[in-house]
């Protein structure tokens, strides 16, 4: 049997494809900027350094021009911290031990042991602070110094080298502190640009992978939704396949009966009828084996009807009710007979096709006349007829219900509950119900009474032509 394939969700499968895309180049790009911005706040913030280290080699040319004491590293460091915007300078020894500090009230602070080997190779190092508390910078703020800063500012700590003049040696290590709020203001305007690229090459690459994706994801869904189309339609002809090989097998073993039973019937009713009635006058079992007969021929005639029904070639739909009022007033004879009372509850809008109403009529005689011998005198057999996903008949009765051992072989040929039973009513039933393509089943039983369900195909299910009159006519046995 073929097997539709897992329902294959294009809108969530192409939006996750997108949405990790999407991810990836966020991350990609994130990450760029966020490796950039550091770059360029590193050459920022190492740009001092590089002035300052100028300026000391400066300043050392100028004493010795001036012939000023050039060997003197507190002498440079002295003439440095003069500069605008240096608020403390430090001198240290080789090993970063601080020596003095400029303003004297500024606090002693080592050389990190991290930057010893840069400043070794007489390279000047920088670092940016967003937040220096004046207190980790000054034992005791000099005076002013509250007024003129807030009690945490940004700040740039610039460690510089100092060489022995004429030797090209290291022989000193400064310090200068700037107080950084134009620097900080210089990194967020940087950060702002940043971001405002960062966004716009998202945008770019988003628009740029998401045509990517999409594209190749259109395709797919449609080559997914013609194999789909494709599926159903091998499976419809598989069912159709299917439904007219048992529809074939059961009918040819239904016309070689009826064909069989149909000239000793025919010969037993002329023979029965051709008794004079002053004969049979009296004669109770005459007149029932008469009714008998005549109820055998009328049966072969239906199942005649029927077969004739599943070969046209002119499909008709008709009301699930119509089918229903149909076979009850077919079973009225027995049930007064019974004195048991039908009843057809519901009225569902679904329509069914001819070819299954045929089919069900035998099926649901067959399940009233069970229902009518196990009700007793004054029960009632209900119809009741219901729509959900698909149409739904169910028989009820009132009678003792069945054995429960012998609900497992219910539908099975020659298991017979009754007296005199044959055992192939219900499994005909069943047979017929898979010949139309529903399912039948045992629905309860207990001492109040026994229900059978039939579920019938849907319309699409069994190939149903488009839907023709409704007229009573068109239903069997209501000719």
């Amino acid at each position: 049997m073929l097997r539709r394939p897992s329902t294959f969700r294009t809108g969530s499968a192409l939006g996750w494809a997108i949405s990790l895309t999407w991810l990836a180049t966020a991350v990609v790009v994130g990450l760029g900027a966020w490796h950039l911005r550091n770059q360029i706040r590193a050459q920022v913030v190492g740009r001092d350094g590089e002035i300052l280290l100028t300026l000391a080699h400066a300043t050392q040319v100028r004493l010795k021009r001036e012939g000023g004491p050039v060997d003197r590293p507190g002498e440079v460091m002295v003439e440095i911290a003069d500069m605008p915007g240096i608020i403390v300078s430090t001198l240290h020894t080789l090993d970063g031990t601080p020596v003095v500090a400029i303003p004297e009230e500024a606090k002693l602070v080592p050389v990190p042991k991290e930057l010893l080997p840069a400043l070794h190779r007489l390279r000047p190092v920088s670092r940016f602070v967003e937040s220096v508390s004046l207190k980790d910078l000054y034992e005791q703020p000099p005076p002013g110094t509250e007024d003129r800063y807030p009690e945490t500012i940004p700040a740039v700590r610039v460690y510089v080298p100092l060489t022995v003049p004429g030797s090209g040696e290291l022989g000193a290590l400064t310090q200068y502190v700037f107080e950084g709020s134009a620097m900080a203001r210089e990194f967020e305007a940087l950060d702002r640009r940043i971001l405002i690229q960062a966004l716009g090459t998202l945008l770019a690459a988003f628009g740029v992978t998401g045509m990517a994706v999409v594209w190749p994801f259109r395709r797919l869904a449609r080559t997914h939704s013609l194999l789909e189309k494709r599926t159903a339609d091998l499976q419809r002809a598989n069912r159709e396949l299917s439904r007219s090989a048992r529809v074939a097998a059961l009918g040819a073993v239904t016309a070689h009966l009826m064909h069989g039973l149909k000239s000793p019937v025919s010969g037993l009713k002329s023979f029965m009828e051709s008794r004079s009635e002053a004969e049979s006058q009296g004669d109770e079992g005459w007149e029932d084996a008469l009714a008998a007969t005549q109820r055998m021929q009328d049966l072969i005639q239906r199942v005649a009807r029927v077969l004739q029904e599943q070969e046209t070639e002119q499909p008709y739909e008709v009301r699930l009710r119509e089918v229903a009022d149909a076979v009850v007033v077919r079973c009225q004879a027995e049930a007064n007979e019974s004195r048991v009372r039908l009843e057809v509850q519901g009225d569902p809008s679904v329509p069914i096709d001819n070819r299954t109403a045929s089919l069900l009529t035998l099926v649901l005689a067959n399940l009233i006349e069970n229902a009518i011998q196990a009700s007793s005198q004054g029960g009632v057999v209900m119809v009741r007829l219901s729509e959900g996903e698909v149409p739904i008949c169910e028989v009820e009765d009132h009678g003792p219900g069945l054995p429960p051992e012998v609900h497992a072989r219910l539908f099975q040929p020659l298991r017979s509950t009754k007296e005199g039973g044959s055992g192939l009513g219900l499994a005909i039933a069943r047979q017929l119900v898979l010949a139309m393509g529903g399912h039948i089943e045992l629905a309860s039983s207990s001492a109040t009474g026994t229900v059978f369900r039939v579920r019938l195909p849907a319309m699409d299910d069994h190939g149903a032509g488009a839907a023709g009159s409704s007229d009573a006519s068109h239903v069997p046995e209501r000719a």
